[in-house]
């Protein structure tokens, strides 16, 4: 900076900051009046920087990070060191949208810096147009929306954001970047004019500008102000709140910057519009007078007990228009603390509610958004009612009863005015902290940390309670029983009746033993019973408003057991920790636990956010997160709380566990906006359409569909439409249907021929479409149109030439003078891009082969030289698309050799050019086409058979029944090779039979050793070589293996030699030697079983013959 910056101060007391504030802008003011005499950029800047990379590297840094101070040094720097001159427009949008981002006055003397050099160099091209921009950004503009809702939140977003650009150019003024008619004017009229405009443009919103007029009087006081009086502020301003005011009267004394005259302007222009506000929202108040709220709150509690329930609307309205009350005369207050005055005195806005339901369990927060809302406070109608609809005790208990609330017995003060009295209370017990700032934004009420006993550091509170004075002897023995009872009944109410219940039972036994007892019950909660703790805290909210030193009591012992946990920082207590912040967290939703003692809880986590505290966070965020988040009172800090826990998480190396479980914490306090998905509503016929062409269609049902669909009512233009855009979606069936669609097609040709026009028109002008897009989203639905077109040609729908003209368009289109070249770049098929040659193998699949015969054989050999010139423009493919390209060329010629490189294919395409422009065109054969046409319908729709399932499937047999009734006979010629119902039964039969015959006649299987898992073609070899081959092996150090490879269709086998040292070799010998074990025991065990065989044969011969009287006796054979 400059260096004029870090002058010294004179030695008094709080004049240090204001003297540096004022030397400043004194200086800047001097160098920005010269420039502005100038009117260029200043001498002896010499060789400036023209680089583009810095160029928009600063552009860059003024859009993202004016507001960030520590990159304000280096953009002054590259300010003064690059040219600039053909960046001004540029750096004005950037400088606009920079400054749009700071918020407090760091950030806004970091951006005045930036623009008073940017105006150094550049006073005509860059301040004219930036302070245009900077002044249209600050008129007075509302809403267009039509819900008010909408346009409320639309108003205070551009008031917030207004509110900073106000103070910019306020400071910009000041220094003379900003003047008026060429500085003809006084200093603070462009300033003047704009927040007057600011402040009196919509007379019927006066609240909404009173934002803008706090903020410039705060920020901008000590320079557009006269010095307040300390007899005036002192008893209506906290001088520790606005020191600059004070400041400014003693060291600018001689108004050096803004003229009197020119202060005394913007006084009374903010005192009147302070009038002005204070009168409407006095008349306001009136009108909201007690009287009315009474009327009210009493046609509230009747409707109640005509239905059950209170109107939501006029519940929603109400608080509405008490909380805009609110914010309004809260503006009056501190607008007029700020500027030194008195501020108006009101009665005070309260209730004379006898409902029977306290909503807001005793809490000051209140909901104006939907139930579930992305503003509201509770997920669901459920919630509500556990946490706001408490039972009112003054209907069911005497108030001689309830203790505390006999001594507010007049009625005159709800139950949410005695709760917030006795926070207030508990604020000033607790030290008055309340109200302290923490560097100027955070208000956090610290809980009181010291430990006084050094003994008690080492025991946890909550255990200390079971040896602490039992209070049951100070009670009598009957309430005693009755309260030993109630508290066991406790343990096991786990409903919302039941837990209502107890608070009426323990009303009627209240006395202060009673109290104290129950507040040890419910502190000493296992830590296992976590599901209890919402009803317990229910009680504690039912009970609150009228004993409120249960709830006081309570939180002093959740306080105290969380600094305890926070001592035994490295001790394994999770499930306590949890139990803890569970029940705080519980007590804040039923508006018990102080709001500074929960956000102190916030901060104790934050400050050491690491450990268990970064679960303790989550714990604490997932149960009451979104209600802080969402109620008014606390929203802002929250918000905070939330940036803060996004930095550290940012900034530090944390384990996956602990990551998930903030984010799971962070978007179950604020989740994401998520549109509502609305389902497409569809007549009755296009659902029956949907259903016929996406559900019933098979292999077997497709005649079945054709009678459905032609029985359709085609005079109606809308299912004609819709049976138009079925058939042009192919994408949206099963791709192995697509076929079926081309069938359905060729025969709905016959009876409405124009509807097939229409529907191939479509298709072309899809594959042109997606072609001229190029767009990766549509890639499926590109494979499945191309599939589509190759299959209308198999069935005849479309002829030679359409596939022909989209097979050269796909490798030509788009490209100059159609042919692609690898330096020469498409802007709509880039070289990297190898997707049109996956169209063009779907399409060659799919109805290549049909084109093997006469001049359509020859067409699809030019087209396959000039397609190989295109694959290897491409340089190399992926490897899916290579191998898909390998394998179209396998199956359409098999011998082909494919060029190597890109200049063979281009040599090649301009001899067949060259052929082609010599011969003249191809004319197609109708002989020789028809007769491949009719040969290739037979191998098409066998293909097709051999990919269905046999079996019919059940979704024809859904169709309508009057349909089975009808007979079988076709309108279109059936398949010929399709099987009726009596050849597959046929088939059946026979093919059983054979496989009994078979099994019959193989006896005893010769068995060879596996040596391969998978199956080898089979190769008639004879024994002699397979006996060469062995000894070959054994003598050798190898062994052999047959390969077994494909090419195209065909299978074919190879020998190579292996080193017996190899693992594939170790393990096949290994199992030969098994197998050959094997089957050597087989042997034995089949020649011992003939022998046994023969013995048994023998002696049954023998004793035949004993029987008869003849004595047989086996001789051995005797030796040769």
């Amino acid at each position: 900076m400059d260096p004029g910056e870090g002058a010294a101060a004179p030695p008094v007391p709080g004049e240090s900051s204001a003297s540096k504030r004022t030397k400043r802008a004194l200086e800047l003011r001097a160098v920005n009046r010269a420039a502005w005499d100038r009117e260029g950029s200043p001498d002896g800047l010499g060789k400036l920087d023209t680089s583009l990379k810095r160029h928009t590297a600063l552009l860059t840094k003024l859009r993202s990070s004016l507001h960030t101070p520590a990159t304000v040094p280096g953009i002054l720097k590259d300010v003064q060191g690059l040219a600039l001159e053909k960046y001004i427009e540029e750096a004005v949008g950037a400088v606009v949208e920079g400054v749009g981002k700071c918020k407090n006055g760091t950030e806004v003397a970091g951006a005045v810096e930036v623009i008073s050099a940017l105006h150094q160099r550049f006073p005509t091209l860059f301040t004219t147009p930036f302070t245009q921009q900077l002044v249209s950004m600050l008129k007075p503009s509302s809403s267009s929306a039509t819900d008010k809702d909408i346009r409320e939140k639309e108003d205070a977003a551009r008031v917030v954001r207004q509110r900073g650009l106000v103070r910019l150019l306020g400071e910009l003024e000041v220094v003379d970047v900003v003047r008026k008619d060429g500085g003809a004017g006084k200093v603070g009229e462009v300033t003047w004019g704009v927040l007057k405009e600011l402040l009196t443009a919509d007379k019927d919103s006066l609240a909404l500008a009173a934002p803008l007029g706090i903020a410039f009087a705060k920020h901008l006081g000590a320079l557009y102000l006269p010095p307040v009086a300390p007899s005036t502020s002192a008893s209506t301003t906290n001088p520790a709140d606005f020191p600059t005011l004070a400041e400014s009267a003693e060291v600018e004394g001689d108004d050096v910057l803004i003229g009197k005259e020119m202060k005394e302007r913007f006084r009374k222009l903010l005192v009147a519009y302070l009038e002005a506000l204070t009168r409407k929202e006095g008349r306001n108040h009136l009108v909201r007078s007690l009287s009315e709220l009474q009327k009210q709150d009493k046609r509230n509690h009747e409707a109640y007990i005509r239905s059950g329930e209170v109107f939501e609307d006029r519940e929603k309205n109400y608080e509405k228009s008490v909380k805009a009350w609110e914010r309004g005369w809260a503006s009056v207050n501190q607008l007029s603390e700020v500027l030194g005055l008195s501020p108006p005195t009101l009665p005070s806005l309260t209730t004379t509610s006898a409902s029977s339901i306290v909503t807001g369990g005793g809490s000051s927060f209140a909901n104006g958004e939907e139930i579930g809302g992305p503003g509201s406070l509770w997920a669901d109608e459920e919630d509500k009612k556990f946490y706001e609809d408490l039972r009112d005790l003054r209907r069911e208990v005497p108030a001689s009863i309830l203790g505390v609330a006999v001594e507010k017995e007049d009625g005159k003060e709800d139950a949410e005015d005695k709760k917030e009295k006795v926070e207030v209370e508990d604020g000033k017990i607790d030290g008055g902290k309340e109200g302290e700032t923490v560097d100027g934004e955070e208000e956090y009420a610290r809980i009181d940390d010291d430990v006084a006993d050094p003994v008690a550091e080492l025991e946890n509170p909550i255990a200390s309670l079971s040896v602490s004075e039992a209070p049951d002897a100070l009670l009598p023995s009957g309430p005693a029983a009755q309260l030993t009872a109630l508290l066991a009944r406790l343990q096991d109410a786990s409903s919302i009746a039941s837990i209502d219940a107890i608070a009426v039972e323990f009303a009627f036994l209240n006395s202060k033993a009673a109290r104290k007892r129950l507040v040890k019950f419910l502190g000493s909660v296992h830590r296992n019973r976590q599901d209890i703790l919402p009803y317990y805290s229910r009680l504690v909210g039912t009970l609150d408003p009228y004993m409120p030193d249960i709830g006081k009591d309570l939180i002093a012992l959740l306080e105290e057991e969380f600094r305890y946990l926070q001592r035994k920082k490295n001790v394994d207590m999770a499930e306590t920790r949890s139990k803890n912040l569970r029940f705080l967290s519980e007590l804040t939703k039923f508006g018990v636990t102080p709001v500074h003692s929960i956000l102190h809880v916030f901060k104790v986590l934050l400050d050491d956010f690491s450990g268990p505290n970064i679960d303790n966070l989550c714990t604490v965020l997932e149960s009451c997160g979104r209600f802080l988040l969402r109620s008014e009172a606390t929203s802002e800090k929250m918000k905070a709380v939330l940036e803060t826990m996004k930095r550290k998480k940012g900034a530090m190396n944390l384990d996956q566990r602990q990551v998930t479980m903030l984010e799971n914490a962070y978007y179950q306090c604020d989740p994401p906006d998520r549109p509502i998905v609305v389902p497409k509503e569809r007549t009755p016929m296009q659902l029956y359409i949907r259903h016929l062409f996406y559900n019933a269609l098979t292999r077997n049902s497709s005649d079945r569909i054709l009678k459905l669909v032609r029985k359709l009512h085609w005079e109606d233009p809308a299912v004609v439409a819709k049976l138009h855009s079925a058939f042009t979606k192919v994408w949206k069936i099963k791709y192995s249907n697509v076929h079926l669609f081309a069938v359905l097609l060729y025969d709905l040709g016959r009876y409405h021929p124009e509807f097939n026009l229409n529907v191939i028109d479509e298709v072309l002008e899809n594959v042109r479409a997606g072609m001229e897009i190029n767009s990766f989203k549509y890639n499926q639905q590109r494979i499945a149109t191309i599939k589509y077109l190759g299959e209308l040609y198999n069935y005849r729908v479309v002829d030679s030439r359409v596939i022909f003209d989209t097979l050269w368009s796909l490798v030509t289109f788009g490209h100059p003078d159609g042919r692609p070249w690898p330096d020469v770049p498409s802007p709509i098929d880039s070289v990297d891009d190898c997707f049109r040659v996956r169209l063009v193998c779907t399409l060659l699949d799919t109805c290549g082969s049909c084109f093997e015969r006469g001049a359509l054989r020859k067409k699809l050999d030019n087209f396959l030289v000039f397609f190989q010139m295109y694959a290897l423009s491409k340089g190399t493919l992926p490897m899916d698309v290579d191998f898909m390209y390998s394998d179209t060329f396998e199956q359409l010629r098999p011998s082909l050799v494919l060029f190597k490189t890109f200049g063979e294919a281009v040599q090649a395409v301009d001899e067949m050019m060259a052929a082609v422009a010599k011969n003249g065109p191809i004319e197609d054969e109708p002989e020789e086409a028809e007769g491949v046409e009719e040969e290739r319908r037979g191998e098409e729709e066998e293909a097709a058979e051999e990919g269905e399932a046999a079996s019919s499937d059940e979704s024809g047999e859904e169709i309508e029944e009057d349909i089975e009734s009808e007979p079988e006979e076709s309108t279109r010629g059936k398949d010929p090779n399709a099987m009726t119902q009596e050849e597959e039964d046929d088939f059946s039969r026979e093919l059983a039979k054979m496989m009994v015959n078979a099994g019959e006649s193989r006896k005893a299987p010769e068995r060879k050793p596996a040596i391969l898992d998978v199956g080898v073609p089979f190769v008639k070899r004879v024994k002699r070589a397979e006996m060469e081959d062995d000894e070959v092996e054994a003598a050798g150090a190898g062994m052999k293996f047959t390969l077994l490879t494909k090419k195209g269709n065909k299978q074919q086998t190879f020998s190579m030699e292996i080193p017996k040292e190899s693992s594939i070799a170790i393990h096949t010998l290994e199992k030969r030697a098994q197998a050959k074990v094997e089957q050597q025991e087989l042997k034995r065990r089949v020649l011992d079983y003939e022998e046994r065989e023969e013995v048994a044969e023998k002696q049954a011969l023998k004793e035949q013959l004993a029987r008869r009287g003849v004595n047989l006796r086996f001789v051995a054979p005797r030796p040769t």
